[in-house]
């Protein structure tokens, strides 16, 4: 592990947000309407999981840093973006 800068820090920050939307997405999707498919599930893991990977990416090289956030913003807004597709899909059958 190495010392982080200011704006590592913020990048790890900003990542610790960013894992909290998609549970609360669908949180609120259930609330609107029961939700129980796996798929759902699966696409939350698999956002949660790239979080993580860029989080790690970050603390193990400062030059990669900046990339690896990129990296989790993107993953993770696509994943949004499916879950959100998903909960729609589900609902409407």
């Amino acid at each position: 592990m190495r010392e982080l800068a200011l704006a590592d820090t913020g990048c790890l920050a900003g990542m610790v947000l960013l894992s909290l939307l998609l549970p609360l997405q669908l949180a609120f999707q259930n609330r609107q309407g029961p939700v129980n498919n796996k798929s759902c599930l699966k696409t939350v893991w698999l956002g949660q999981g790239l979080v993580v990977c860029a989080a790690f990416g970050a603390l193990t090289s400062a030059t990669l840093a900046h990339f690896a956030a990129a990296l989790g913003l993107l993953g993770n807004l696509a994943a949004t973006a499916r879950l959100f597709k998903q909960c729609q899909a589900v609902r409407q059958t």
